[in-house]
This record gives structure tokens, sequence and C-alpha cells, in this order.
């Protein structure tokens, strides 16, 4: 259980583990293998009906933690209400922002859990792809700011490429010389998985074999 905060205490990280969102999830994915091996499916004795319970969508609440752990298992959850995904995806990105930013100010970092970060800008990317419906176009505006500053970064032949057009207003006319809305277009949005990448720690060899090397057969 959540242990309860002012709103003014609650942090990003607070947030990304207890402030729930309204999801779909199929009834089976909500049943853990451990559970499923000792209480088994209810069954009605017709098999058809069964599949069918067990592929139900059902209504659950979610922390975006929990998200990101059944991102991980593969399993598919959609989130009711349109716009908690740009909440969800905001929540994120201000929490992924929030290390990056710690990781490349910071003189002394310690353990940084690289994987659970690139595994959260991973399912950042899926929620961008519904999201991103939701912007406005000062938002929009802003993003392809940060991606054309980062591009200016990469060098000159960066530079010479010409930026697309990024305008979900604009309108083109078709054949018949009638202006029409063009398809709404939205940049894609910047990975920070090769900054947490940087920080991740090299494997350790291998152990060393006990007594004297043995050569030939």
């Amino acid at each position: 259980m959540a242990t309860w905060v002012p709103k003014s205490q609650q942090t990003v990280q607070w947030k990304i583990w207890n402030e729930k969102f309204l999801c779909r999830i199929k009834n089976i994915d909500t049943m853990s293998t451990d559970y499923i091996s000792m209480m088994g499916m209810p069954s009605s004795g017709d098999p058809e009906e069964d599949k069918r319970t067990a592929n139900e969508l059902v209504l659950r609440m979610f922390t975006i933690n929990e998200m990101v752990d059944y991102f991980k298992k593969g399993v598919t959850i959609g989130v009711v209400n349109s716009s908690d995904t740009k909440a969800i995806y905001d929540l994120i990105t201000e929490y992924l922002s929030v290390w990056r930013n710690y990781l490349e100010e910071s003189m002394n970092i310690g353990n940084v859990p690289v994987d659970d970060l690139v595994l959260m800008d991973s399912f950042a990317v899926a929620v961008y792809a519904h999201a991103k419906y939701q912007f406005t176009k000062h938002t929009v505006d802003s993003i392809m700011a940060r991606s054309l500053a980062s591009t200016l970064q990469r060098g000159r032949n960066s530079i010479m490429r010409r930026p697309k057009d990024w305008s979900n207003q604009s309108t083109e006319v078709d054949a018949d010389g009638v202006e029409k809305k063009k398809e709404e277009q939205y940049p894609e949005r910047e990975s920070m998985a090769g900054t947490f990448n940087r920080f991740r720690k090299p494997a350790p060899p291998p152990p060393m074999a006990k007594g004297r090397p043995k050569f030939g057969r």
C-alpha cells in the first residue's frame, strides 16, 4: 500500500511508484505463473468459454512502475483515458531527465540502475507513440528544437541536412486543387538510453582456473 504524502511533497519518483492510472489488460496476464501453477485457472467446463474468460480485457489500476514490469514481460496494457498517456509520458521523461542530469553533473557516481533506466526509456518510446497526439503545437515545437540542437552537435554533415517539417497545422493541395490538411507529423522522441549506457559497468572478467594450465590432449 502506498504511503500517503502531501501533494507538495509528491516527487516524480514518488509518482512513478505510487500514482495509478486506469488500464485494460487481459485477465490471464494479471495472474503470475506461480499463482496459476498453485491455484490453476477457473474452469466452466467449456474450453472455448474458458479461453474467452482468460483473454477477456479487465480494468485495473496500475502505477508506471507496474506498467514497466508488464512491458518487460511483453504484456500489452491499454491506457483507458487517452489524456493519461501524456501524463505518463511526462512523468517518465521528467524522471529520466533527473537521472540523466545527475549522471552528467555528479563527480562520484555509485551503482547506477542502467538496465532499469534503459528499460523505462524503451517504455517511454512505446508511450510516446500514443501520447504525442495529446501534445500542443508549442510542445511539438519544443521537442523539435531539442532534436535540432542535438543534430547540430553531431557535426557539419548533420548541419547541411534540411530539417523535416514538423508542423502539424500545415495544408497541401490535392490533384483537383482543393486544399486539405496534411496528415499530422510529429518529431521522433529523443532517446536517453545512450547516456545511461555510458555509465554501465563492464562485466567482470571470468574467474581464473586454479592449478597449472594443461596443454595438448
